[in-house]
């Protein structure tokens, strides 16, 4: 236990000593005035809202109001944490210590009482050693360290609280995607599905053309399936990085015959899961070149005749286990594409669990270090076989959920529509307590 505490702190030192210049850091003395203009809420970034939202609720104990939300000035979350604490000087280090921590959910409920006072005691130090202009930045980045410590032995239980605390918080503001109110779709196989959906949806996908019709007839927007122009149809095709030998022709004749639904801005799917082959999984160049030219020469095809469409590809965590190499050529997709989603299914392996959690939660990291201007999807799982664990399958989805929250947009799999798999496993059979787990999706949670 006190080894666990010893290495939390230090890395909450490490933390600080980076922000105040011992690093790449911003630095402590950032603060947000009454002359700093206000950032839209539009154009707060995923992790600067959740960021914030973590300071917040480390200050205040408790969610903002939609009203208090809207007048967060600050540009980022240490600016945001440096001007509330900073203001404070009557408080003492003992004191504000315990409030803070406390707020985030580390009591005597969450973490054992040796843990708790050995923690409070530091983080007092810290306080006192480094004075006021420094409490800010010091409670930042321990609310950042908190948040990455859901599967510790110690501090696991009280970083699950604070985090759920924080996506509750977020969802009732629709508060830390990238672009205000996240972008929530469903996966069709037929139009009429659209009338039996449950879930509050801006979007849809099908994988026929008829049903996207029916999605933009009900009023959604599209995400339109052309996954011809991906590979070619012949067993290989897609391993080998070859395209279909008429692949314009045919782009050629789906865009003349398609033009009611090719609105500007519609976004289209012109490959899923790239590099994922399950039958060969080498981690060459010689594999992974040919794969990667084909889609830069699909994806400038398509931008040649549809210049005004989203092109967006999807990516496996399954394709990169192990593979170190295919996640360097995912980075070099990335750019080519407008928007970029992800499918981290839990088939029932206790023993990826923790593998797909690690790929989520720094997949919009990822996307966006390869091209800031990318749209991210997390594609959510909602069908489970009978067999599988139902309580793993509870906790994986409950914090792939919250980790979905620094993405743009989620596309729902399973709820209706399950791609050749037994009907019963879609999430509309869930049990009333793992359908809560998507409440903030349903129409009627």
């Amino acid at each position: 236990m006190i080894q666990q505490f010893r290495m939390f702190a230090a890395a909450l030192a490490l933390a600080w000593l980076s922000a105040c210049g011992g690093g790449g850091g911003s630095g402590g003395g950032a603060h947000a005035t009454a002359s700093t203009r206000p950032l839209a809420q539009a154009q707060r970034s995923a992790e600067t809202a959740t960021g914030q939202m973590r300071v917040y609720q480390a200050f205040f104990g408790r969610a903002p109001t939609a009203a208090e939300w809207a007048q967060i000035t600050a540009p980022t979350a240490e600016a945001l944490a440096t001007s509330y604490f900073t203001g404070i000087p009557q408080m003492g280090d003992a004191e504000l210590s315990a409030a803070v921590l406390s707020h985030m959910n580390v009591n005597s409920q969450t973490v054992n009482a040796a843990s708790l006072a050995v923690l409070q005691a530091a983080l007092t130090q810290y306080f006192a050693a480094y004075g006021n202009m420094a409490r800010g930045v010091i409670a930042n980045n321990l609310a950042n360290l908190l948040a990455g410590l859901t599967n510790d032995a110690t501090w696991g239980t009280a970083a699950r609280a604070f985090n759920a605390q924080v996506a509750a918080a977020c969802t009732s503001l629709s508060a830390c995607s990238g672009s205000g109110a996240q972008k929530v779709g469903e996966i069709f196989s037929s139009g009429s599905e659209l009338a039996t959906s449950e879930l509050r949806i801006t979007f849809g996908y099908a994988g026929n053309l008829p049903t996207s019709r029916a999605i933009q007839a009900a009023g959604k927007q599209n995400i339109l399936d052309m996954l011809f122009m991906g590979h070619g149809p012949a067993a290989g095709d897609k391993l080998a990085g070859r395209l279909a030998p008429d692949v314009e022709q045919q782009l050629a004749a789906y865009v003349s015959a398609n033009q009611a639904l090719l609105v500007p801005g519609v976004r289209v799917l012109v490959a899923d899961e790239v590099f994922w082959n399950p039958a060969d999984t080498r981690d060459t160049d010689a594999v992974l070149r040919p794969q990667l030219e084909a889609l830069r020469t699909a994806v400038a095809l398509v931008r040649r005749y549809l210049p005004n469409a989203m092109i967006g590809a999807t990516l496996s965590p399954y394709a990169t286990f192990g593979r170190p190499n295919t996640v360097a050529y995912m980075r070099e997709v990335i750019p080519l594409l407008d928007w970029v989603g992800t499918d981290p299914y839990w088939f029932g392996d206790p023993g990826n669990v923790q593998a797909l959690n690690d790929w989520t939660a720094g997949f919009v990291a990822m996307a966006k270090a390869a091209n800031p201007r990318v749209e991210t999807w997390y594609i959510a799982q909602a069908f489970r076989f009978p067999n599988w664990d139902l309580a793993t399958y509870r906790a994986f989805t409950a914090r792939q959920l919250e980790l979905s929250l620094a993405f743009d947009g989620v596309l729902i799999f399973g709820w209706q529509f399950v791609s050749e798999i037994d009907p019963s496993t879609a999430g509309k059979f869930f049990d009333a307590e793992t359908r809560r787990l998507y409440a903030r999706f349903l129409l009627s949670p």
